[in-house]
């Protein structure tokens, strides 16, 4: 391609007008939000990235605000997530890119969710490091979960990973990447908490659980989606992400 469009709806382009390389031309933003998602967050730069791409939703943060590197928000340690403004629901799922900071031994964070102290909110997605080559992606239901041993990710520690956590009325299902999924199941619905769906640890207050991250993107959307689903979502992240200068595992 040498120029923009250079006739439209038959009108021929004005004597002299200049040629725009397309290797010049950039979208205001890359990618188009999910058509399926209540909501949509590409993050960085400044604050104006905390409105989403499709009805300029607000995350709000829960303490302090984050601050802003290019593509990233940076997330401070603490109870300090980002709140979606979307009411916790028996089915929803919420997708991330955050990079998978190594804390060997330390403390770990809260990647998305209603997740608290109670046992009737903790739909989220916990992750620690309890040696060098193994991370535990534990889904929170209730007050138990299982974890996912990745060692698959330690060669992604340091680097972007892509992460949905599909809740179902009995079931919270955790996807990494292209690396597996965990899935936690109850023989009873899991209980609605009177919060919003946040990105890190917006109401936590234990501990253990209070490490910040460096957030890339954020989506919501109103229903559980299938593993096909997610799979291909992880393919359109991975792609938003690499025009934004973001390599995600």
């Amino acid at each position: 391609m040498q120029s923009i469009v250079t006739m439209i709806a038959g009108i021929p382009a004005a004597p002299g007008a200049p040629v725009v390389p397309a290797s010049n031309i950039k979208p205001l933003y890359p990618g188009r939000p999910e058509s399926a998602a209540i909501a949509h967050w590409l993050l960085g730069g400044n604050t104006a990235s905390l409105a989403d791409l499709k009805t300029q939703r607000s995350l709000v943060p829960a303490g302090a605000m984050p601050s802003f590197e290019s593509n990233v928000a940076v997330i401070p340690n603490g109870i300090n997530g980002l709140k979606t403004g979307v009411a916790d629901a028996a089915a929803y799922t919420l997708a991330v890119v955050f990079r998978l900071d190594s804390e060997v031994g330390g403390n770990g964070r809260v990647i998305g969710g209603p997740s608290g102290a109670s046992t009737l909110d903790n739909k989220g997605v916990l992750i620690s490091q309890p040696a060098a080559n193994t991370v535990n992606i534990t889904p929170r239901a209730h007050a138990s979960g299982i974890a996912l041993t990745a060692e698959q990710l330690a060669p992604a520690l340091g680097n972007y990973v892509f992460l949905a956590v599909a809740v179902a009325a009995q079931s919270v299902t955790t996807f990494v990447g292209g690396v597996g999924r965990a899935t936690r199941t109850l023989p009873s619905a899991i209980g609605l908490s009177d919060r919003q769906i946040a990105v890190g640890n917006a109401y936590y207050t234990g501990g253990t659980y209070t490490a910040g991250m460096r957030l890339a993107e954020a989506i919501v959307f109103g229903e559980t989606l299938t593993p096909a689903q997610v799979d291909a979502l992880y393919q359109r992240s991975k792609q938003r992400a690499a025009e934004r200068g973001i390599t995600v595992y």
